[in-house]
């Protein structure tokens, strides 16, 4: 295959080892250029994915770390619960601001830019948290800088890069990125004992330092804009006339296509915001925002006041992480059985989670805050790959980061008044059941938004074109 023109020594190595530490990615995919097609061991696309894996692991683990760091900061300022939320509360806000402008450079400038920019915001952030004697520091310093650091290198730059690169595995690939948006809690284990050892102030230096080191060095190294600048053309593409994919019947962009005309419309926003779907998706993230937020802004807490110790409490954090890591490999499924039926399962499985943590109550009850994190952490992350793969499905085009960003500003404004309603039901009753049985109910009306805006309408995942262009086989199977 043809190596981008910077470091290809470092690209060399990278295809030379992942095949070999990774073998199900060890795939040998016919790619074409200009003057013929190679056969390479492993696709770079996948070099990207694991890029993606790793910026967003640390980014949103900078995010999430607010709720580890949310009992020290308590303890030592004696602030009320629904203030000190509020500042993850407006990031969030910021976070959704953000999301559409972030987009929209990611359309003029490309991703690799936007993500270094956002990767020097978010250091910078978390180093002044470190000086912070004042809760409006933490409302400036975390609120916006480290919100805004985190939208610039997240959702908002990866997904419409990875939807570039990737057509007939969209949702394996966008799965395997989301393992460490979704599994980013896991690092509170490591960012408790950072503050156990080191204290809250120096901790925060600490990952400082490591957004530089992660986000931004993968960026500038690893990152490029569209296999069409290698001389690739996506996964799942295939030239004209060529067929025989390893997924029968998926093999061209063509074949996943149900609405000709929809798929052919070169989307603006305004375009789109005149449209059932796309506010159907902006709900859909909104209320996903509000459930999954609330979650884990309140999870350590409550298992806290229920009497467990907090490195209990954020040991489970860390378990629900690691099963939302497990789920979203999983989202392969979504590719198979399709965006909506893969979501509606993930729906399910994360209200039982909810509804167990709800019903613990006392320090004996170990299990349930073990199954919760487990149960919540993998259905959820099942799922959400099928909802972010259903934006490009329905709205892929030259403008798809502006028209994701407002997806994302849905996910931030619910994010936002997640946690602090929260906060602010348990400062009135003294109970967080009122807060979890909510965030079932949204966890239900995500779904049902979801089904509303139809992905399956626009194109099919590459499991369902197998299965419909064999019906019209009689039944035999496509190879």
């Amino acid at each position: 295959m043809r190596l981008p023109p910077a470091q290809p020594s470092l690209n060399r190595a990278v295809l030379w080892v992942l095949p070999r530490l990774c073998p199900q990615l060890s795939l040998t995919d016919t790619m074409n250029n200009t003057s013929s097609k190679v056969k390479t061991p492993l696709f770079y696309g996948w070099v990207v994915v694991i890029a993606a894996f790793l910026i967003a692991l640390m980014g949103y683990g900078m995010r999430y770390s607010f709720s580890v760091f949310y009992v020290v900061i308590l303890n030592e300022f004696g602030w009320s619960r629904a203030s000190t939320a509020g500042a993850f509360s407006t990031a969030l806000i910021i976070y959704g601001i953000g999301a559409p402008i972030a987009g929209s450079m990611v359309d003029r400038v490309g991703s690799k830019l936007a993500i270094i920019v956002g990767g020097f915001l978010l250091a910078t952030g978390l180093a002044l948290l470190s000086q912070a004697s004042a809760i409006w520091h933490f409302y400036l310093f975390f609120g916006l800088l480290v919100a805004l650091g985190t939208c610039f290198v997240g959702n908002a730059s990866l997904i419409p890069l990875l939807s570039n690169w990737f057509v007939r595995r969209r949702g394996t690939a966008i799965g395997l990125y989301f393992a460490a948006v979704a599994g980013a809690p896991a690092l509170a284990p490591v960012i408790q004992y950072l503050i156990d050892t080191l204290g809250w102030r120096s901790a925060y230096l600490v990952l400082a330092a490591m957004a530089v080191v992660v986000i931004v060095a993968l960026a500038a190294l690893l990152l490029r804009p569209r296999p069409e600048a290698m001389g690739l053309l996506p996964d799942g593409v295939a030239p004209s006339g060529l067929r025989g994919s390893p997924v029968p019947g998926a093999g061209h962009a063509d074949d996943l296509v149900v609405d000709r005309a929809w798929v052919s419309r070169q989307w603006t926003v305004g375009q789109a915001m005149r449209t059932r779907q796309f506010w159907a998706l902006v709900f859909a993230n909104l209320f996903l925002g509000a459930e999954m937020n609330l979650l884990y802004m309140h999870q350590v807490a409550h298992a806290v006041d229920v009497g467990f110790s907090q490195g209990l409490a954020s040991s489970a954090l860390g378990l629900a992480g690691l099963a939302t890591m497990l789920g979203a490999l999983g989202g392969f499924v979504s590719d198979r059985i399709g965006r909506e039926s893969t979501y509606t399962i993930g729906v399910v499985g994360s209200i039982l989670g909810i509804l167990v943590l709800t019903m613990m109550q006392q320090v004996s009850q170990l299990w349930m805050l073990y199954f919760y994190a487990i149960c919540f952490g993998f259905f959820y992350g099942l799922s959400t790959p099928a909802i972010i793969s259903s934006h490009a499905d329905i709205f892929l085009g030259k403008t798809f980061g502006a028209i994701n960003g407002c997806f994302l500003a849905g996910f931030g404004v619910g994010g936002a008044i997640g946690p602090y309603l929260g906060g602010y039901f348990y400062d009135a009753v003294g109970s967080y059941t009122f807060p979890f049985i909510l965030a079932m109910f949204l966890a239900a009306a995500s779904g049902t938004c979801l089904w509303v805006a139809a992905p399956r309408r626009i194109r099919l995942v590459a499991g369902r074109a197998s299965y419909r262009l064999e019906a019209h086989n009689g039944g035999t199977p496509l190879r």
